[in-house]
């Protein structure tokens, strides 16, 4: 089985994704701002499910959590940058700051976990490292971070675009 850490846990696809992998045996670390959902599936899961209140805008938070995690799971397997902030209002009426916020959550935010969990690959000599993505909204950032890790030598789940 896997050891998989995913940021967005604790709702929507992020969630559904984490209870899915924890019905199928494997270990999961959520990061999330919000942990209510992932207390209560922790009470099903408790020795497959650590959770961390976790802003992917702050690395020295992620930085954090990723060093627990791998003190409890010794190594990660998969790693899922799920973490979203979408707005759906028409873009006259939204402020720049909103953008601003947007960009620092789905962008930065996957740049920062990316950072934190590519030194692991780089020290392993085992395991398949992947990093995957979910949302169609955001492949350009998928792409861009999936990149940096093909560029290094891991496997990238899905099929590498010509550059």
């Amino acid at each position: 089985m896997a050891n998989i850490i995913i940021t967005g846990a604790n709702q929507g696809i992020g969630y559904y994704f984490t209870e899915q992998a924890l019905k199928d045996g494997n270990k999961v670390a959520g990061l999330d701002v919000e942990t209510d959902k992932l207390e209560a599936l922790a009470q099903a899961f408790p020795k497959q499910l650590l959770y961390y209140n976790t802003d992917v805008c702050d690395e020295i938070q992620i930085n954090s959590a990723v060093k627990e995690i791998i003190a409890a799971f010794h190594f990660i397997d998969i790693a899922i940058h799920n973490a979203c902030l979408c707005t759906f209002d028409n873009e006259c009426s939204i402020d720049l700051d909103i953008y601003k916020q947007v960009f620092n959550v789905n962008y930065y935010g996957g740049l920062r976990f990316a950072k934190s969990v590519i030194p692991i690959y780089a020290g392993a000599k085992k395991g398949k490292n992947n990093l995957y993505k979910f949302r169609r909204r955001r492949d350009w950032l998928y792409w861009n971070i999936a990149l940096c890790f093909y560029q290094r030598g891991f496997g990238v789940a899905g099929k590498m675009p010509e550059y």
